[in-house]
């Protein structure tokens, strides 16, 4: 089977990249953005139609895998880099679209989201408006092609390909080192997903020929300030420097995962 993964060299894309290359199912085709350090992938602006075609054309895949992120400029990757895609794409061919569970509003009162519910555009004061709305656009793009997936996965962490730990837990190793204080909030959630166990998920979900929408993620949420005091003790750290504070109006941005559970079995674990 052959797979180009679009963003190979960021956090979940080069665990899938990697695990796949370990494989013998998998002819794997990575991308990256920017130039690295790495001969393992090589440099596409999925903006540039003829780059897309001329990859597609030549290594004629059979899946491809979006997991690119840009944050401030998510509306135009996805506007440009995706319908680029779309363009070219045979319906034969697999689209698997990295999404997030940002897409909700994450009302107290809601929570535990399932694949049946609707994705609502968030305001210009809203956390990630930017980015989250971008996401709902570009879901909407790939449902399009019935071929598709739309993996929504809740807030990812672990470490990279090299041990590297992602921004949160680095930032909270490094505040510890220097006996600094972190304020974490305890009505605010989330389901926290470990990047290895959704490398995994993706992977089962290609060799089960799997289409439409799903959740990945472990089946019990975790406040951010106990997240931080469970991550702080697997990691042998000072937990009493971690602080709590509540927001005005709380949030819940939780996954239903049902869906995963019945289809992968219990691959994720609680924190």
């Amino acid at each position: 089977m052959k797979v180009l993964i679009l963003g190979a060299s960021g956090f979940l894309g080069s665990k899938v990249f990697y695990r796949m290359k370990s494989e013998s199912d998998f002819n794997v085709l990575g991308t990256c953005f920017q130039s690295n350090n790495s001969d393992d992938f090589i440099k596409l602006d999925v903006t540039i139609d003829e780059k897309i075609k001329s990859i597609l054309f030549e290594f004629k895949p059979d899946i491809i895998l979006w997991s690119l992120m840009s944050r401030e400029n998510e509306k135009d990757l996805i506007d440009r880099g995706l319908n680029n895609i779309l363009k070219y794409l045979s319906p034969k061919q697999k689209l698997i679209f990295i999404s997030t569970n940002a897409v909700f509003r994450g009302n107290l009162s809601k929570g535990y989201y399932s694949e049946d519910d609707e994705p609502k555009y968030k305001n210009t004061s809203e956390p990630l408006d930017l980015y989250a709305n971008a996401k709902i656009y570009g879901e909407k793009l790939v449902q399009q092609h019935y071929n598709s997936i739309i993996i929504r996965p809740g807030a990812i962490y672990g470490q990279d390909i090299s041990g590297k730990w992602d921004k949160r837990i680095s930032e909270l190793i490094k505040k510890n080192e220097h006996q600094e204080e972190i304020v974490r909030t305890k009505n605010l959630y989330n389901t926290f997903v470990k990047v290895d166990e959704l490398a995994t998920a993706i992977i089962k979900l290609i060799k089960l020929d799997y289409k439409g929408i799903i959740h990945l993620g472990p089946e019990k949420k975790e406040s951010y300030y106990d997240y931080y005091r469970k991550i702080a003790y697997k990691l042998n750290l000072n937990s009493s420097l971690i602080k709590s504070n509540v927001i005005s109006e709380a949030l819940d941005l939780s996954l239903n995962t049902s869906k995963c559970v019945g289809l992968l079995g219990k691959i994720f674990s609680n924190i």
